[in-house]
């Protein structure tokens, strides 16, 4: 048996937590190939529950292998669980893939407490099927591409693997291996990796900048099988762009034919048309994101946008026009930030009034180009950003991190008093809503007990 483990994520709302995609990718292709699979989500679970969890499970279950993946605030959990893992049989075969550790593996390679026997570089479902394959006829893993293998002591890289082209190849996450009964919402994946740059994303450093697309009778098919097997109502299109190709988004909508099953996408105010809109309102897309980031032109400019903010008021105008309900990110505090610029964003969002206006403080990731671009952001430890909700990291252009604290939250105050809400009283409240990004819903484990728990 193999066990596949999303860890604790701390920055989602229970509410309206979706199971992960990523590990039920994985679950599918070894499915397929006749692998016996488990999966373990403790998403919305505290570090203290999914100790507990996981510990009982290995007691019990005695997998062979356990695998788990992490993005840069989940990565000191999925560390912390394999270690638990291999503290209750040091003969498990230990996995730890994921953005994170692909973006950063030459410092999780240095790690001295990771636990992990191999390391996953890239998209993990062709070489995890190898890891299975090899493990199983007892061969040497350092032969399959794109992984990391340790050998006494240090890792052994391989050579690189290319990313999946023909994606149709792989199969539908294995969404039955996951409870969905907190929730309403299903995720699906049409296309993966993103054509632009934004020097503040990791996004195509991870997935690449070439999109590979689904073929629109995949997505179909997906879809089909979201609403009526599991009979999902609300459907939640996560590529990074679902309307990159604006002539492929609308052949879908076109033919999403459910009258009670709402969707909802993720686009770019320079990827959309009237014409877009006009499908979307027939597929009851109920609502659309859009990251807007600034409202500010040298700050769209510095980060490679590609957009302005004519665009983000005509995005809006436009979904409004169709009835649409319109939700928009924004960055505060970005290192050439300026009172003037912040100012900006805060008078669009007033003027055009979204339905809701999520700010969150920057976060600077690792394997974005800014990120890169300031060396002593090397030095933060990856727990640090389980707490990127409540802290700025650098401070902005000629602003203080005490100063930009005070103008985010007056930034905040302001929305309140003009309108905003920072919650919604029930799923019907048509409030507009203003809150601060990545708030924590569950805690981080107490440092004591981390010790009970060793």
């Amino acid at each position: 048996m193999i066990c596949l483990i999303s860890p604790p994520t701390f920055t989602v709302d229970p509410d309206t937590y979706e199971a992960p995609l990523g590990i039920g990718y994985l679950a599918s292709i070894l499915i397929e190939n006749k692998y016996y699979v488990s999966c373990l989500d403790y998403g919305i679970k505290s570090m203290s529950e999914a100790i507990i969890e996981l510990k009982d499970f290995i007691i019990k279950n005695r997998p062979k292998i356990v695998g788990i993946t992490s993005v840069s605030s989940t990565y000191e959990c999925a560390r912390e669980l394999l270690s638990i893992v291999k503290k209750i049989d040091p003969n498990i075969l230990t996995i730890h893939g994921g953005i994170h550790v692909t973006i950063s593996q030459k410092e999780v390679a240095q790690d001295h407490l990771n636990d992990a026997d191999v390391l996953v570089l890239g998209e993990g479902e062709e070489t995890l099927l190898e890891i299975m394959n090899c493990y199983v006829q007892d061969k040497e893993l350092l032969g399959i591409r794109g992984l990391a293998v340790k050998q006494n002591g240090k890792y052994l890289f391989s050579a690189r693997r290319a990313l999946t082209m023909n994606i149709d190849s792989l199969p539908a996450p294995a969404r039955h291996l996951f409870n969905y009964s907190n929730t309403s919402v299903m995720r699906v994946l049409t296309s993966r990796g993103c054509p632009y740059n934004c020097s503040f994303c990791a996004s195509s450093s991870f997935w690449g900048q070439k999109v590979r697309f689904h073929s629109i009778n995949r997505v179909l098919e997906e879809i089909n099988i979201i609403v009526n097997q599991y009979g999902c109502k609300d459907i939640l299109i996560v590529d990074d762009t679902f309307t990159i190709n604006q002539n492929r988004a609308i052949e879908i909508l076109n033919q999403l034919n459910y009258k009670d099953v709402n969707f909802s996408c993720l686009s770019r105010v320079n990827n959309i048309s009237e014409e877009l809109f006009i499908a979307m309102a027939k597929a009851n897309v109920k609502t659309i994101s859009f990251g807007c980031e600034s409202a500010n032109q040298q700050i769209l400019d510095k980060i490679r946008k590609g957009t302005t903010p004519y665009q983000i008021r005509k995005a809006i105008r436009l979904a409004k026009k169709y009835n649409i309900q319109i939700r928009t990110s924004w960055i505060w505090g970005f290192p050439f930030d300026t009172l003037e610029s912040l100012e900006d964003s805060v008078k669009l969002i007033l003027e055009e009034e979204p339905d809701e206006a999520i700010i969150y403080r920057f976060v600077p990731y690792p394997g974005s180009e800014v990120y890169n671009q300031f060396p002593e952001l090397r030095m933060i430890n990856p727990r640090e950003f389980l707490s990127g909700s409540e802290k700025f990291f650098i401070p902005a252009n000629g602003l203080n991190i005490e100063e930009m604290e005070l103008h985010f939250r007056e930034a905040l105050n302001t929305l309140y008093s003009s309108g905003y809400n920072p919650t919604k009283k029930s799923s019907s409240d048509k409030s507009k809503i203003a809150t601060s990004g990545f708030t924590k819903f569950t805690s981080f484990w107490p440092d004591q007990n981390k010790k009970n728990h060793e």
